[in-house]
């Protein structure tokens, strides 16, 4: 349809029938692309090859990838793991017998069992009252006695060299925590040295670690919260040899590094006759007033796509026991995720604080995220097969 515009709107000169029509076609075929859209990222987050870009989700890589908001990428990636499961309702969405909205609602509380029979009532529905219909469809809250059963026990094994839990909670709240733990857990990185995942028990320990972590981070107390690193001086500097927590764990010598960047904790600096040089304040080692201006510039991590802004780090680019100043220039903000994926995992950053950062890949490669651009003969299909065609019908 090239060369058709002339003066105005070409589809105003088009009867209403026809008009109407191509609304409601092009509608159908924007719900059988959506459809297959979130198949797709279902696939692709069932293979979790987001990972290899460094992304904490498949939410947070559509993020990046497509530029759309962190909600639309949450809600693309829920329905698209729910419809894998609602057959009857994906062929009806994919048909454009339902819309988006209805089907958004739908895959939060139809099942197997019932999804030929609300696929069929929903038509009949606005999407207000589908929406409605889901939040009347939700589990009860656990029954007050249930939970009074709650408990858990912690307790060192005899050389403090494992720690244990054990416990048990309600289902409602248990849920909370599962989920909590499951997205911690697909935060966690590959192991650095053999670029592999851990097996899933391994990574659900890890995501409990890191939930502790943040939240000790956000201690207003910083005597009560606070974890005593000893660590030899040459071990900052170059990078080689081992810290350890006061108790006896051994730190790797970039984990003490990462610790050093920018964290809760008293650092008890060694010579190599293991006596201190230096005792680090008890605090965090960069100043409040910077860090609040490290805090508005950044306005979270600065890896691409994500948008966490709690429990976040201040990472040197220059590491500053190479010299590199604390100071705003060489100071960007990291979630604890990709701050670890920087030190442990062979990640690297270039660029300016102050402006663009590029994120370098383990292998050397450039991650740079962008949304991409229509394909000019996937354009020109599309406007031949959606608008020329179904203005065409009722010539």
């Amino acid at each position: 349809m090239e060369g058709e515009v002339v003066d105005g709107n070409p589809y105003e000169s088009r009867p209403a029938v026809e008009r109407s029509d191509a609304i409601a076609q092009l509608f159908a075929a924007e719900c059988a692309i959506r459809r297959t859209l979130v198949e797709v990222i279902a696939a692709h987050d069932r293979t979790e090859s987001w990972k290899e870009d460094g992304a904490t989700s498949m939410s947070a890589w559509l993020v990046a990838q497509l530029g759309v908001a962190y909600g639309t990428a949450s809600q693309l990636v829920s329905v698209g793991a729910g419809l894998e499961e609602l057959p009857t309702i994906a062929k009806a969405f994919g048909e454009g017998r339902l819309s988006w909205d209805k089907v958004r609602s739908l895959t939060r509380f139809a099942g197997p069992d019932t999804e030929e029979i609300l696929a069929e009532e929903a038509q009949g529905l606005s999407a207000s009252q589908v929406h409605t219909l889901a939040r009347r469809n939700r589990a009860p809250e656990e029954d007050e006695r249930t939970r009074s059963r709650r408990s858990l026990t912690k307790w060192w094994d005899r050389d403090r060299q494992w720690f244990h839990l054990r416990g048990r909670i309600p289902g409602a709240d248990g849920a909370v925590v599962e989920k909590a733990l499951e997205r911690a857990e697909r935060r966690v990185p590959q192991n650095a040295d053999r670029q592999i995942y851990e097996d899933p028990d391994v990574r659900l320990a890890d995501a409990l670690i890191e939930i502790a972590s943040g939240s000790l981070a956000s201690d207003p107390d910083p005597d009560r919260a606070n974890v005593v690193v000893h660590v030899d001086v040459e071990t900052l500097t170059n990078g080689r040899g081992t810290g350890g927590i006061e108790g006896g764990s051994t730190l790797t010598a970039e984990s003490a590094r990462r610790l050093s960047c920018d964290a809760r904790l008293q650092a008890v600096l060694e010579g190599s006759n293991g006596l201190p040089v230096g005792i680090g304040r008890t605090s965090r080692t960069i100043p409040a007033w910077l860090n609040r201006q490290i805090r508005r510039r950044d306005q979270g991590c600065r890896f691409p796509g994500c948008e966490r802004t709690r429990f976040a780090h201040a990472h040197h680019l220059v590491h500053w026991s190479n010299g590199g100043p604390t100071d705003l220039d060489n100071l960007v903000t990291l979630c604890g995720y990709h701050h670890r994926l920087v030190h442990e995992a062979g990640w690297k950053i270039e660029g300016s604080p102050n402006g663009d950062l590029i994120f370098i890949r383990p292998d050397g490669r450039p991650y740079r995220p962008r949304p991409p651009s229509l394909r000019r003969e996937v354009g020109k299909r599309l406007v031949d097969s959606l608008t020329a065609v179904v203005l065409v019908e009722h010539s």
